[in-house]
């Protein structure tokens, strides 16, 4: 017991000295020059202290569900946005990954494009790229993927690169959450009209971006130091913000609702039987986001089996709502 004691105490002073800030890996299908990616990234990281980095797809790979290559060295397009640099100190010769670009020109090492789908530049960034930002074999504690161009409800989970990376990220251990909604116009974060005829975009993007961190701060928040219970093992947290814009009245954090959904992947999916407050039932993703509920300015939140997109376990749903509890304005729809 004496010879014991000592190791324990070696034990505890490793698991405080590897603990440090929430280790995160943002990813999309978009590309690494989309404007709700960078608005994302930079909200959360000025809200808190986190250790996090981008690996994102060199240009726009929207529709590749899980699709991963092990040869990403073909052809490289340059991106919509211009961020796939040619000389990037990661991307000669070989031309696989590189790193972005800030607005003064030189390379931002948190920024890594990937000439692949979203499946594998989240691969690479857990694989490779965490060594170089985190140090050691330190790996990230959590996985948070878009935010998408476009909003990923129901059937077209399946088909969702931004779902597909976060099916990846949950499928090897780490907490993911993907997000999206539909915006008015796709931009780039360097866009010379964010300011004139693009700006409607930018205030979507930085409302989202705050909704998406207020979220994720919770989520953290409820684990405590037990990181590994972001979310329930082996389920994703699919987020869905409306197709609505600042001039149909949906313009402040404060006005959006948070919806507890569920994934119709198919015909054949039922509604989970789970209660939140005093909703008798739990819709659609699709319902959340229909038409006639785009000026209620209504975000859906849905739970998925990362394993085949299923609707996740009661249980799960419960051990969600429990970490959300006292948190955000929930709705219902009827």
């Amino acid at each position: 017991m004496v010879l014991l004691l000592p190791l324990l105490g070696l034990l505890a002073l490793v698991k405080v000295t590897h603990a440090g800030p929430p280790r995160i890996i943002f990813s999309n299908d978009d590309g690494l020059g989309s404007l709700t990616l960078h608005q994302f990234y930079t909200t959360l990281r000025s809200a808190g202290n986190f250790d996090a980095f981008v690996s994102a797809p060199c240009d726009d790979k929207s529709g590749t569900d899980s699709r991963d290559t092990t040869d990403p060295e073909g052809d490289l397009r340059t991106a919509q946005q211009g961020e796939c640099v040619l000389n990037s100190t990661h991307g000669a010769p070989g031309k696989r990954y590189g790193h972005g670009i800030k607005k003064d020109g030189s390379e931002d090492p948190r920024l890594y494009w990937v000439n692949g789908y979203p499946v594998t530049s989240t691969r690479l960034g857990i694989d490779n790229f965490s060594a170089e930002v985190f140090g050691s074999d330190l790996k990230p504690e959590l996985a948070l993927t878009g935010i998408n161009f476009g909003s990923n409800g129901d059937s077209t989970v399946s088909i969702s690169g931004t779902v597909g990376a976060a099916r990846y990220a949950a499928n090897h251990g780490i907490p993911a959450i993907g997000f999206s909604g539909s915006f008015g116009k796709h931009v780039g974060w360097n866009d010379p009209d964010l300011e004139g005829k693009n700006a409607e975009a930018l205030s979507l993007a930085k409302t989202y971006a705050k909704l998406a961190t207020s979220l994720v701060l919770q989520v953290i928040k409820a684990a405590g130091d037990n990181r590994s219970a972001y979310l329930p093992k082996g389920t994703l947290m699919n987020v869905n913000f409306p197709d609505t814009t600042p001039s149909k009245g949906c313009s402040e954090v404060a006005k959006f609702q948070w919806v507890l959904a569920y994934t119709k992947l198919n015909d054949t999916t039922t509604a989970p039987e789970v209660r939140q407050g005093n909703c008798t039932n739990i819709p659609t993703e699709g319902q959340v986001l229909s038409k006639e509920n785009q000026e209620r300015c209504l975000i859906s939140v849905s739970l998925d089996n990362a394993s085949d997109l299923g609707v996740a376990s009661v249980k799960d749903y419960h051990t969600v709502l429990d970490s959300l509890k006292g948190w955000g304005n929930w709705t219902c729809l009827s």
